[in-house]
């Protein structure tokens, strides 16, 4: 078949001289086939330049050997055709090389942000679909984006009478841990409905769609965990404070099946084996506490006031002096709640945080700047994120910056992780027994309740606490 050659670098591009890797394709006079061939010809040289990065998308170009039965018009016809095609290719290879590289694709300026510091989450993230929780409890929690690579968190699921189950986390650092159960709730297995779908235990304000029925049964279900009844948790009375209250046999079910006698309580001990410490959470940071040589146990609440408070270190000092405790014999573990990307506070947080570690965040020039990526080419904070979450680095040779400058004037983004974790150091917590989450709950509100993302349409979910 003798054949014309059509440079379509020539006429599109202004070049006659295709890249090395441009390749000829010898196209039939069938208008479906030579279409095809045309298609097929620019994607795969497309898709070779770009993967190896040998020469720009611009420089694109393919020999195209038409039969001469092939009429000009035709010949424009494949050729646009081809090109609109590129287009759209061009575009899904991007997101797909993006996809397989486990980030984003870059900001305005083109760097490429790291795993730990992808901004805020999209939108779409922020609704809940019950539908996704129907699977097993490995598919559900496969559903989950954690920060980094670390395995934090292990996959527990709760058998119900019916032979159903849900899912709850349990730190994969406490599993070797003897004399203690634990886990911390997802939205998944409970009976609540509406925004507060399904395993809710929030019972406040007063207007909420919440009835006492469902709370109970979701408390039941959760008891199930520890293979015991609603009667034995004991939950606190959250109001941001760093007050802590030692509870015992007698406050057994106080929150659950009877009323509480106190109040602005976030933090709650005991020595008492088979009590159930409880504390809800919907984005702030859930604190475990557990002493396996004195045999106590902690739950804590730390929201921004209470880490400012130092609610951790508040809890460990009680655990001294009540029960004897040391801090090098008691494990800690930080629990979900929300990332440093997706909090963002005003210039009232931050500056309670200023007064509080002012050697860490006194100033601008120590601050961090989440719009300049050049100054920050590994994470916010200059540290990777398996280093910032691992606990190993020691808080008193390198000042962590738990404030970084945001996305708008007068706007920061605060690490409660890092903030809470250099508490729990500095208050004599060893490296070796303190875990930090690497899991969102704002990033994974699908799974998991997050009032930032919700705009406070939310449930609670629990961090539950016994020691056996």
């Amino acid at each position: 078949m003798k054949a014309g050659k059509d440079l379509v670098s020539k006429q599109f591009f202004g070049t006659d001289t295709p890249g090395k890797h441009f390749w000829s394709f010898n196209i039939p006079d069938q208008t479906e086939n030579g279409v095809a061939g045309v298609l097929v010809g620019s994607l795969l040289c497309e898709g070779i330049n770009y993967l190896t990065d040998t020469t720009s998308a611009k420089e694109v170009a393919a020999y195209v050997h038409v039969d001469k039965t092939v009429d000009t018009q035709l010949k424009w016809q494949c050729i646009l055709f081809s090109l609109t095609v590129l287009v759209l290719y061009l575009s899904c290879l991007r997101y797909a090389c993006v996809a397989l590289g486990g980030g984003c694709a870059g900001d305005e300026n083109g760097y490429r942000i790291p795993a730990y510091h992808q901004g805020p989450c999209p939108a779409e993230q922020w609704t809940w679909n019950p539908d996704r929780m129907e699977g097993t409890v490995q598919e559900e929690f496969e559903l989950m984006k954690y920060k980094t690579s670390q395995k934090v968190f292990m996959n527990k699921e709760v058998s119900l009478p019916d032979g159903s189950s849900f899912p709850v986390l349990t730190f994969a650092a406490w599993e070797a841990l003897p004399g203690q159960r634990h886990c911390f709730t997802t939205r998944a297995g409970g009976v609540s409905e509406d925004y507060l779908a399904s395993l809710n235990f929030r019972r406040d304000p007063p207007d909420l769609i919440e009835t006492e029925e469902n709370l109970l049964e979701n408390y039941r279900r959760a008891a199930g965990f520890f293979d015991v009844a609603p009667d034995r948790i004991v939950c606190a009375q959250q109001t941001h404070t760093a007050n802590v209250r030692i509870v015992t046999e007698a406050d057994a079910g106080k929150g659950v099946t009877r009323d509480r006698d106190y109040t602005d309580v976030d933090g709650i001990i005991t020595d008492i084996p088979g009590l159930v410490l409880f504390t809800s959470h919907a984005d702030c940071t859930p604190l475990y506490f557990y002493d396996p040589v004195r045999r106590v146990i902690a739950l804590a609440h730390s929201g921004w006031k209470g880490t400012v408070a130092r609610i951790g270190a508040v809890t460990i000092r009680r655990m001294q002096e009540v029960f004897g405790c040391r801090p090098q014999d008691i494990h800690a573990a930080i629990g979900p709640s929300i990332c440093v990307d997706c909090y963002e506070v005003s210039e009232d947080v931050a500056e309670a945080f200023r007064g509080c570690f002012g050697s860490a965040s006194a100033d601008g020039s120590a601050m961090s700047s989440a719009s300049d990526p050049a100054s920050n080419p590994v994470n916010t904070h200059g540290r990777s994120a398996e280093e910032r979450l691992s606990g190993q680095e020691p808080l008193n040779t390198t000042i962590p910056r738990i404030l970084s400058r945001g996305r708008a004037p007068g706007k920061y983004q605060l690490d409660l992780w890092e903030t809470n974790a250099r508490i729990l150091r500095e208050a004599g917590i060893s490296r070796d027994h303190l875990t930090v989450t690497n899991l969102c709950t704002c990033c994974n509100s699908g799974e998991l309740f997050s009032h930032r993302a919700t705009g406070g349409r939310r449930g609670n979910q629990g961090a539950f606490l016994m020691m056996e």
